[in-house]
């Protein structure tokens, strides 16, 4: 089975539970709104990314932390697992300059 179908059967099967809601609690789910719209009504889905970045920009801004400056911008990712394949797997969302680095614990 390819992964639409994958989604399709996963849906279903939430939407035997007869949901109030549906939150998409995992960082990607949200990219993924348009396909799971095909499948299950727009309103079902509660996508918690914007006022969750909103919380963050507040408690920056209340501890006077939040830089609103461009000068010197820059982007660093760090993954828990293979780099290269995060590299890669995140094209669908952006294109990275440069491959994560690597976090060990």
């Amino acid at each position: 089975a390819d992964s639409i179908d994958i989604v399709k059967s996963d849906l279903d099967t939430m939407m035997k539970h007869n949901p109030d809601k549906i939150v998409l609690g995992c960082t990607h789910y949200p990219f993924l709104i348009d396909i799971l719209s095909e499948f299950v009504d727009r309103s079902l889905f509660i996508d918690p990314a914007v006022p969750f970045a909103e919380f963050i920009k507040t408690d920056l801004e209340d501890n006077n932390l939040l830089n609103t400056s461009n000068n010197n911008a820059s982007e660093e990712f760090y993954v828990s697992s293979d780099p290269a394949k995060f590299k890669l797997a995140s094209k669908m969302f952006c294109e990275l300059a440069e491959e994560p680095k690597l976090l060990t614990f």
